[in-house]
């Protein structure tokens, strides 16, 4: 996918020695890939219901209420969230959230020049502050995950 790739969740290999049976890995590979859902449902989140105190503009007889430098994007036309996709790596543990697809036809990356900022856009971040949300969750699930499935594996030995 082409995209922004802001949240990048890999690596996890090699944080446990590259030795991982495939009872852990299958069991890792899985609390990666629900946790990037839930970091992708969470960035959603931010940007539709997130405060906006921003700039209010009106487009004909729509009013929009924009954010603030520092809160996440405020949602407008919908076309940002519907591009928030997370991504499960084929074949190695790990994978992305992120903004994938162009956005109004824009060369550059409107979700990650949201996200990071701009020489003209100050960051209205909303990926990262999902990530940070659930990291300590993910840490602990990843090591319920690996010790789970080394005690099905002594088990069946």
């Amino acid at each position: 996918m082409k995209g922004s790739r802001v949240l990048n969740v890999q690596g996890v290999k090699n944080t446990i020695k590259n030795k991982i049976p495939k009872e852990i890995e299958k069991e890792v590979e899985k609390t990666i890939a629900e946790s990037l859902l839930r970091i992708e449902t969470r960035a959603k989140s931010k940007v539709q219901k997130g405060p906006a105190t921003g700039k209010v503009y009106k487009r004909g007889d729509k009013t929009h209420v924009a954010s603030a430098p520092g809160q996440s994007p405020a949602t407008d036309t919908g076309r940002l969230v519907s591009n928030i996709k997370h991504l499960v790596f084929k074949g190695k543990i790990g994978g992305e959230v992120g903004v994938f697809g162009a956005i109004d036809g824009e060369k550059q990356n409107y979700g990650l020049a949201l996200e990071l900022g701009t020489s003209t856009i100050l960051a209205r971040p909303f990926l990262f502050p999902a990530f940070e949300e659930f990291k300590p969750e993910i840490r602990k699930k990843i090591n319920r995950a690996i010790r789970r499935a080394a005690i099905n594996a002594r088990r069946r030995k």
